[in-house]
């Protein structure tokens, strides 16, 4: 999940697309361990539960502000707590879980006009459709 920290908006946001695309059966190991961290199933996984997790089981101590960290940088919303999509985001393994279909799928929440070629216009709008209000600037930097 570390190499999840520092990711770009538009790979969080993708990966994201693709969890929300994906099967209830292929996605079982990782509701499985989600709802293993979710101690308290509330749908959330917290700062403190993240911790206890990764202290019983990872040989790599972390200390508390490297935890918070990672949940900052998962957390899409906001709101200091990783849900399920952005647990799995953070989780699934790209290369054996995402077929063309699928990649062809985001590509087009992206392309708004269907030209082919996604545009800073075009990120624009597919963040406001995910209701992902993120500065012209930032785009800009996405599409560098």
């Amino acid at each position: 999940m570390s190499s999840f920290k520092g990711d770009s908006l538009l790979k969080r946001t993708a990966m994201n697309i693709f969890v929300k695309m994906s099967s209830e059966v292929e996605m079982k190991s990782m509701t499985d361990k989600f709802k293993a961290i979710d101690k308290d199933g509330t749908g959330m996984i917290t700062a403190v539960e993240m911790k206890d997790f990764i202290t019983k089981s990872c040989d790599d101590k972390m200390s508390e502000q490297e935890i918070k960290d990672i949940v900052f940088e998962l957390d899409s919303y906001g709101n200091g707590l990783i849900n399920y999509t952005e647990f799995l985001a953070a989780t699934v393994d790209v290369k054996t879980f995402f077929n063309e279909g699928k990649l062809k799928s985001v590509f087009s929440m992206f392309d708004t006009n269907s030209t082919g070629n996604i545009s800073e216009e075009n990120m624009c709008n597919a963040f406001q459709k995910l209701g992902l209000m993120v500065p012209k600037e930032e785009i800009h930097e996405i599409m560098l």
